[in-house]
């Protein structure tokens, strides 16, 4: 069997990296305007009044916070080979690792996978985490294990 690596969420990272920088850029517009206005006493071209400075700094702001999540996102994976199983899913703390011979039982189920390991305990992945064409090739590593353990 050969390695395999899936990664959960397939991001552009150059255009999500152009527009983090997009939102910096509005922050400190909306900044320095408001430092503008502070020191001179009138509004600078692009900010007529404070709705607009608040606006940009909002904008800016949150343009920042939904492209960090966008990035943070591609950490989540899957991977496997013939003697481990590795991934990190959205609602882990960090990655799992588990050894294919300590898995005894794998339950497989519409939504996710339930792997019976040897000291009692059990692992869940949820498959409503990959989409289609991964979420298939997740599930035949899968059965083709539960096939190999029956063996």
């Amino acid at each position: 069997m050969k390695p395999e690596y899936i990664q959960i969420y397939d991001r552009n990272t150059k255009g999500i990296k152009v527009l983090m920088w997009l939102g910096v850029v509005l922050v400190l517009l909306g900044f320095s305007a408001l430092i503008w206005y502070v020191l001179k006493r009138e509004f600078v071209i692009y900010a007529d009044n404070f709705w607009q400075v608040g606006f940009l700094i909002f904008q800016g702001i949150i343009t920042v916070f939904i492209t960090w999540n966008a990035l943070k996102s591609k950490r989540y994976f899957i991977s496997w080979d013939e003697d481990s199983i590795r991934y990190l899913l959205p609602k882990d703390k960090q990655s799992e690792w588990i050894r294919v011979y300590d898995i005894q039982y794998v339950s497989i189920d519409k939504k996710e996978v339930v792997l019976s390991l040897a000291d009692n305990e059990q692992k869940r992945i949820n498959l409503n985490f990959f989409y289609y064409p991964k979420r298939s090739r997740v599930l035949e590593y899968f059965q083709s294990l539960k096939g190999n353990l029956q063996e």
